[in-house]
């Protein structure tokens, strides 16, 4: 979350095993609900057997901004 002014929403973490995943081959691997969150948050998810992972946010943010950074 961008620590000037905070993140309120949701962020989804999804996976596919799909050699080229369409839009119903995604599934949850993690939810997180942010309430004007300003600190930076660092967390790691293991999973095996999905070579696809993408993070979303539903339309419910409402206020600040996030930034991604993954690495594996």
């Amino acid at each position: 979350p961008d620590p000037s002014n905070g993140y309120t929403g949701t962020i989804i973490i999804d996976g596919s095993t799909a050699p080229s995943p369409g839009a119903t081959d995604w599934f949850p691997m993690a939810t997180l609900n942010f309430n004007v969150h300003t600190t930076i948050l660092d967390f790691n998810i293991y999973f095996t057997n999905n070579p696809w992972i993408r993070a979303r946010m539903p339309s419910n943010a409402t206020q600040g901004s996030i930034a991604v950074y993954a690495a594996y």
